[in-house]
């Protein structure tokens, strides 16, 4: 047969449609099974084996084609059906095969670098007996790593990497640890040698087992154990025990004895190991209420100080995460260097002072490139920096080669690929972070960000909701759905859905649905409704901690500035504006926007002698004298020197955004570079109109209303196309200020003239 007598034949018989076909069905099922393995954590085998029988299904499909695709009825013929038979056959066993193959261990491939000098300790075995000593599993462990890790000559795995690797295995919270799952740990770590134990208990007497083992064989290379009342001594013995194996000669480890280098106070201890957990579990409040007990108990432990100051930074409470860490690290004298190093990392990075917090947590990264903290850390340094965006991702990407099935990561890249307009990848990423971290409330927000980037309101809605019923605590998602609604218009549907958190037992989340709410009502230019959620929160927030409060006061004074009673802004942020983060460019503007230049003029001299939050509580640059110039000069009406101080104190301060978690940890919208809505102002007045509209996808509020800073942004793209003669799309804009706030716009003063503007370009 020659090749046109087989084209001819391939296209009677339908073959080539066949293989379309067959190809399209199984690429479907595929994604299927896909899509279920990642979301319900399906053994490996399944796609294994639907991809063998696939493969054999394709010839199968092929052979019925060739002798069944020609018109009219056929006869089976034997050739035919000892291939169909052969291929039943090999399909049968291969899959049975294929379905009877071991699981390769998760997270092992491929193993870290393995050192002799890198160790990781892992937690120990209860055989006590009474749960109010299970914390000593978890706790043991932490105090032999920091224990060890005075050593300068060994790198001891962090707590967090170990539950990183344990959490891939599935064994956090198993009693025991099966040999071949700690080998496996250590190994992925990168360890050369792993060290697991015991503790037991008679009568007031604690006994501490442990073993040292070396990660590539399992072979013991020490034991140790120490008994008595007081489990601190018997950690500083054990450890020095086992460093006769470890180190050359025999050198003492404990420099310090632990009591010195953390805490005397075994009470403290608890508490600081069960906060620990909660953190790691990122049950964010409970880890924080027993940070806070521990260093009630002792208020020189500085772990405990570290890892409350972070959860303070997390939480938005700048002043007194400063304060934390600040303490932290003045009692950390005799601790790891890679713990101090940290601390003043991230001390760098609350200060703003981004160059100094990337030079310390790249050295970490360097010397500890196991270590994912670091890592995290040095992400969301990145995210401050708009110029840092592409290291951020790849920074991101290690985070998830070392841990697989860290969810935040994926959430956190998914975030930064949506807000590049990438939202097919985002939407790959942030449904592995779901399936990564099933039952995570903040990777299911992360996940409700990107869908809503991407239009998909209703999926949007969906994840919030769900991350909501897991976690009512994790209020971004509330402030995410709101914003989701105004963005679609289905405001009313968003109102239904926050009403029922304005009622819940926990004052955070009352005060983030309160406020949430009114945005709403100010996205519909309802400012009597919005001011009374806002006082209502104020209200709520008022027993609960002064960043609660902070945050509901910040809210109605973006009302009344909104409503132009600037004097009202200035009376109660006066006593915040060098206190509270986000307070004082507030207080400023209102001082420049009453017309009161003399105080605010006092302001500037005053930040000026260091009275002010450091930058990045105030969500812009460092330079914050340099933005106090630049009010001075904009509310003075010389527009030409506020737009040069405007960019000076953008350029030169380095722009220092948050960086914590949720938003705040992943360049969100408040992240670095943000420029004040005044200078793109400034530059329209100053006539040049091309400039700020170049700078409008940027521009932002310092109350950072998202109802007053979307209809904000609108004015100002509508004033600077305006300037350059392109009327339509200005009018375009004005008209959507318009159909939200209509009427309400004549008691709003700073857009009041939209209207007029509007009808002039015959709108």
């Amino acid at each position: 047969m020659d090749y046109g007598q087989l084209l001819r034949a391939l296209r009677q018989r339908k073959t080539v449609q066949t293989l379309v076909v067959y190809m399209g069905g199984s690429w479907g099922v595929l994604q299927v099974l896909s899509l279920f393995q990642q979301t319900y954590g399906w053994p490996r085998a399944v796609m294994n084996v639907a991809l063998f029988l696939l493969a054999c299904g394709l010839v199968a499909a092929m052979t019925l084609s060739w002798y069944h695709g020609e018109r009219g009825h056929q006869r089976v013929q034997r050739t035919e059906l000892l291939i169909l038979t052969l291929l039943a056959v090999v399909g049968t066993g291969g899959a049975t095969v294929l379905a009877r193959l071991p699981e390769p261990v998760r997270g092992t491939d491929p193993p870290g670098a393995m050192s002799d000098s890198t160790v990781a300790v892992l937690p120990f075995v209860n055989r006590t007996g009474a749960d109010s000593l299970a914390w000593l599993r978890g706790g043991l462990a932490e105090m032999l790593t920091t224990d060890l890790a005075q050593a300068p000559e060994l790198h001891l795995v962090s707590g967090q990497r170990v539950y990183d690797l344990l959490r891939q295995q599935g064994a956090v919270r198993t009693a025991f640890i099966p040999e071949s799952v700690a080998l496996a740990v250590a190994r992925q770590a990168g360890a050369g040698a792993l060290v697991r134990g015991d503790v037991f208990r008679q009568g007031k007497t604690v006994r501490v087992d442990a073993e040292l083992v070396r990660a590539s064989d399992g072979h013991v290379l020490a034991s140790a154990y120490a008994e008595g009342p007081d489990v601190f001594p018997l950690v500083d013995s054990v450890a020095v025990r086992l460093a006769t194996k470890l180190l050359p000669g025999g050198v003492a480890v404990a420099r310090a004895p632990l009591a010195d280098v953390a805490t005397s106070n075994v009470d403290a201890f608890r508490e600081y190991s069960q906060g620990v957990a909660a953190d790691r579990a990122r049950r964010d409040s409970e880890a924080v209420s027993h940070y806070r007990r521990a260093v009630a108990l002792d208020s020189t432990f500085p772990q405990a100080l570290l890892r409350l100051g972070l959860s303070q930074f997390r939480a938005g409470d700048d002043s007194a995460a400063a304060s934390s860490l600040r303490r932290a690290e003045a009692n950390l004298t005799q601790g790891p260097a890679r713990e101090r190093e940290f601390v003043q990392g991230i001390l760098a990075l609350l200060q703003g002072d981004l160059p100094a917090a990337e030079g310390k947590l790249q050295g970490l990264t360097h010397r500890y490139p196991q270590q994912t903290d670091a890592w995290l850390w040095l992400a969301r340094t990145y995210a401050a920096n708009p110029a840092r965006l592409t290291a951020r991702a790849g920074v991101l990407r290690q985070v998830l080669r070392l841990d697989p099935y860290y969810g935040p990561a994926y959430g956190e890249l998914a975030l930064l690929y949506a807000r590049q307009g990438s939202y097919v990848r985002a939407d790959s990423l942030s449904a592995r972070g779901v399936a990564a971290a099933p039952g995570d409330a903040q990777a299911l927000d992360a996940r409700g960000q990107v869908l809503e980037l991407a239009g998909r309101y209703p999926d949007a809605r969906a994840a919030y909701l769900t991350a909501l019923r897991l976690r009512p605590d994790v209020t971004d998602a509330l402030a995410h759905l709101a914003r989701a609604a105004e963005r679609s218009g289905r405001l009313d549907e968003a109102r239904a859905d926050l009403l029922p958190f304005q009622s819940a037992a926990t004052p955070a989340v009352r005060v983030a649905a309160l406020l949430a709410t009114a945005e709403l009502d100010l996205w519909q230019g309802r400012a009597t409704a919005a001011l009374a959620a806002q006082e209502q929160a104020l209200a709520a927030a008022g027993a609960a901690g002064s960043p609660l409060r902070d945050q509901a006061l910040l809210a109605l004074a973006g009302t009344w500035s909104l409503l132009g009673d600037h004097g009202r802004v200035v009376q109660a942020l006066r006593s915040r504006a060098l206190a509270a983060p986000g307070a004082l460019l507030p207080y400023a503007a209102a001082l420049g926007a009453a017309g009161r230049l003399t105080e605010l003029a006092q302001l500037r001299a005053q930040v000026a002698r260091g009275a002010a939050p450091g930058g990045r509580a105030v969500g812009f640059a460092s330079a914050v004298p340099g933005l106090l110039d630049a009010y001075l000069a904009f509310y003075r009406g010389d527009w030409s020197a506020a737009a040069a101080r405007f960019q000076a104190a953008r350029t030169g301060g380095g722009g220092a955004g948050r960086a914590g978690g949720g938003e705040r940890a992943g360049g969100g919208e408040r992240g670095g570079g943000l420029v004040d809505g005044r200078e793109v102002l400034a530059l329209i007045r100053a006539g040049r109109p091309a400039e700020a509209l170049a700078l409008l996808p940027r521009a932002s509020d310092p109350l950072a209303l998202s109802a007053l800073r979307e209809h904000r942004r609108l004015y100002l793209e509508g004033r600077a196309l305006e300037a350059l003669g392109r009327g339509a799309e200005a009018a375009a804009a004005y008209r959507r200020i318009v159909a939200d706030w209509g009427a309400a716009l004549a008691g709003f003063p700073d857009f009041r003239d939209v209207p007029g503007r509007l009808s002039r370009l015959g709108g």
